[in-house]
């Protein structure tokens, strides 16, 4: 997941370097951003995310900064910090990664167009891997829905990722992810996984997880497109 997890997190550095700096004198450059241990994002733990520390070196007083996996407690923390030590959170909700694999050739510009006229998301944030021809993605994954939140900004970010290996459809059941992640909190996804259960009731018989049930919708939702 090397290709992806370094899309998402150089969108949400130049996105931070943007809004830090106007809001602050002490301006940063990308450059100043030392990367410190990064998890691929499907391996970090619950009480884990990732923030952006920004020091001054007390030796050139220059504005550094620190891109790092931390504690999602010690990231929130709510007491002021010195200037020394100052904490973004800069990725702050869980992504969904999928291996459904649909039938039919995957056609990338139809995805492309389709996802952004529909979700209204700039193509951008669409990512398509080639996971037979790159040995750092699993090939057995399809697609990949992660949803950021920028602390400075109070602003969520979808990015949509799609294995060209996919098939025709695997972007419809990406973006029932996509939407459910961003327009929905973690109580409503929660009531609409009670109600999915109450009117599946042998799928319900097997005690799913909430993944379980998400990708369940996912592809409800797939065949309906294809209706």
């Amino acid at each position: 997941m090397e290709v992806w997890d370094a899309k998402l997190r150089n969108d949400q550095l130049d996105r931070f370097v943007d809004s830090y700096n106007k809001s602050h004198s002490d301006k940063i450059s990308k450059e100043d951003i030392e990367e410190g241990v990064l998890k691929a994002y499907g391996k970090m733990k619950s009480d884990e995310v990732e923030a952006i520390i920004v020091y001054k070196d007390k030796a050139t007083g220059k504005v550094k900064a620190l891109f790092d996996t931390i504690n999602a407690s010690t990231a929130q923390d709510k007491k002021p910090l010195p200037f020394e030590q100052r904490h973004y959170i800069v990725k702050a909700a869980t992504g969904v990664f999928s291996r459904t694999k649909t039938r039919g050739k995957f056609e990338e510009k139809k995805a492309r167009a389709w996802l952004s006229e529909t979700l209204g998301i700039d193509q951008e944030n669409v990512v398509v891997w080639d996971a037979v021809k790159n040995a750092h993605i699993d090939p057995e994954l399809q697609g990949a829905v992660d949803v950021v939140t920028n602390i400075m900004t109070g602003t969520l970010v979808g990015t949509i990722g799609l294995n060209r290996q996919g098939g025709a459809s695997v972007h419809y059941h990406e973006a029932w992810h996509y939407v459910n992640l961003l327009m929905h909190s973690e109580q409503e996804r929660a009531e609409l996984y009670r109600a999915y259960l109450n009117t599946h009731k042998g799928f319900a018989k097997k005690h799913p997880s909430n993944r379980d049930i998400e990708d369940r919708m996912a592809e409800d939702f797939r065949k309906w497109v294809l209706l």
